[in-house]
């Protein structure tokens, strides 16, 4: 099949173009894609770190402040004098007015009550003292009494949050030089390095609160426990972080995980990797945890973790990311991690980021996790242009190099039609059996014989003569006339008398 000249410009026009526009193309979409890719996971990697190092900031300052009440010269000086054998009301005088001045004082952390404890649980009982602020706000806690009246924070009995605070249990000699090891829980120990959060209590959607106990150290020795202190905090700083919407785009959610155990760390088989020790997989992707804020959707989206609730725990290997941050060790820096495309433990598809904050009083995980379809929406806007591109390019292509290729090659056609004319030139077709015309003449039979044959003669046509010799035959010796003329005979000629044969002929 033979393929005109102007569709084969415009295949090769065509061809050349989206050939370059292809490899141009794909080369831009290797490096953007994965240019997209790194900086949509730095992203959330960053959110993580800023979020997970906000929450340990602000562990660490409750921390830092309960200690300094614990510092206090007044209540460790009423605990040597209860430990000295006075028990009066008049010992606890002083101390319930510092306690006061410690609770009272309003600041970035907001501090309600206070529980101290001996630290031997002997004498008159275990709780040595227990004080709510007097500027503390009406903060009704998510239980009731018995009869269905409401509680109060501060109220006697249950307005001190039992899940709050630790029903310590003393394990020692009855000697006064025998140590008494606490416990707090079955395989949790209270000593001189440690410290127990409880909590978050949910008081409603926006506010909890949580509570601290560590040890009293005596100012003058490092080596000796005065009694143990718990403190019930606002936890409205870290639930601040967790709904903040800083750095989440559209749909943008911050989540806190952590164990299911009061304690808030894992068990003793199943603890996270460290920076010298590593974590038993096994162990760990089994253990049971639970969102320490409840997760909130926005209210135009759906929620990618229905049913869920603080009080629901789930394995922690059903959300993959929040598993993996867990087995990978950090050092002094928060390490974090980002999956652009996994599950959650709804198995919604999500992208996350995930880091673990850097603190000693739990083992939580932070998670920023958004929609899939947000975290590729560049990569879909770049494959978009960049099809537009390739197909856009074909298209005009093909709509207007058909025009250009039509009017590009026309002096070839016209150059082609006229040598195909001077290489072939047009010859009048003819029958090539000589037909003899039967003229008739009145004439006499002599005279008709004559003509007759004359006619036939000149109805033959002579054989074409090819190659050289047909041009190089001498005029006098050809026997082929040069050139052909018509002759118009008449079909039939009557001869009257006196008529010549000159004028026959």
């Amino acid at each position: 099949m033979r393929i005109p000249i102007a569709v084969q410009l415009g295949l090769l026009v065509l061809l050349t173009a989206v050939s370059g526009v292809a490899v141009l193309a794909i080369a831009t979409w290797f490096t953007t894609y994965n240019f997209v890719v790194d900086v949509e996971s730095q992203g959330l990697e960053l959110v993580a770190t800023t979020k997970a190092s906000q929450i340990a900031s602000n562990l660490d300052l409750l921390e830092t402040t309960c200690k300094s009440i614990a510092t206090r010269i007044l209540i460790q000086s009423a605990l040597k004098c209860y430990y000295a054998g006075n028990t009066s009301d008049e010992n606890w005088t002083n101390p319930i007015a510092d306690v006061q001045s410690a609770l009272g004082s309003r600041g970035y952390l907001d501090l309600y009550q206070t529980i101290i404890y001996s630290k031997d649980g002997k004498g008159a009982g275990q709780t040595l003292l227990n004080q709510t602020s007097d500027s503390v706000p009406d903060i009704t806690l998510p239980y009731t009494y018995s009869n269905g009246t409401s509680v109060q924070l501060g109220n006697d009995g249950l307005g001190y949050p039992p899940s709050l605070y630790p029903n310590l249990t003393y394990l020692g000699g009855s000697g006064d030089n025998d140590s008494t090891v606490v416990f707090p829980f079955s395989d949790y120990t209270l000593g001189l390095d440690s410290a127990l959060l409880l909590g978050p209590l949910k008081v409603n959607n926006s506010f909890s609160l949580v509570s601290l106990t560590l040890p009293i150290a005596n100012n003058t020795s490092d080596t000796e426990i005065l009694g143990f202190i718990t403190i019930v905090a606002s936890a409205a700083n870290l639930q601040s972080v967790v709904s903040s919407r800083d750095g989440l785009g559209n749909t943008g959610q911050v989540l806190l995980i952590g164990p299911s155990r009061k304690a808030n760390t894992f068990a003793s088989n199943e603890q996270p990797a460290t920076a010298p020790s590593a974590a038993s997989a096994a162990a760990l992707s089994g253990a049971q945890v639970h969102y320490i804020f409840e997760p909130t959707p926005l209210p135009t989206q759906a929620s990618r973790h229905s049913g869920m609730s603080t009080d629901m725990p789930f394995i922690l290997s059903t959300y993959s990311t929040a598993l993996q941050v867990m087995l990978q060790p950090y050092l002094n820096v928060n390490r974090a991690i980002s999956h652009l495309s996994t599950r959650n433990e709804r198995g919604a598809n999500v992208a996350v980021g995930a880091a673990r904050p850097q603190s000693t009083l739990v083992q939580w995980i932070l998670l920023v996790e958004e929609t899939h379809s947000e975290a590729f929406a560049p990569v879909v806007r770049l494959r978009k242009i960049i099809l537009a591109c390739v197909f856009g390019t074909a298209g005009a292509i093909i709509l207007v190099v058909p025009l250009l290729t039509h009017w590009a090659v026309a002096p070839i056609r016209r150059l082609r039609a006229a040598a195909q004319k001077s290489v072939e030139p047009e010859i009048t077709p003819h029958n090539p059996a000589a037909v003899s015309q039967h003229v008739e003449f009145e004439a006499d039979d002599d005279q008709g014989h004559t003509i007759e044959r004359t006619v036939e003669h000149m109805n033959e046509k002579p054989p074409l003569a090819c190659g050289r010799n047909a041009y190089d035959v001498p005029w006098g010796d050809s026997t082929v006339p040069q050139t052909s003329t018509v002759q118009n005979i008449p079909a039939a000629f009557r001869y009257r008398p006196g008529s010549k044969k000159e004028d026959i002929v």
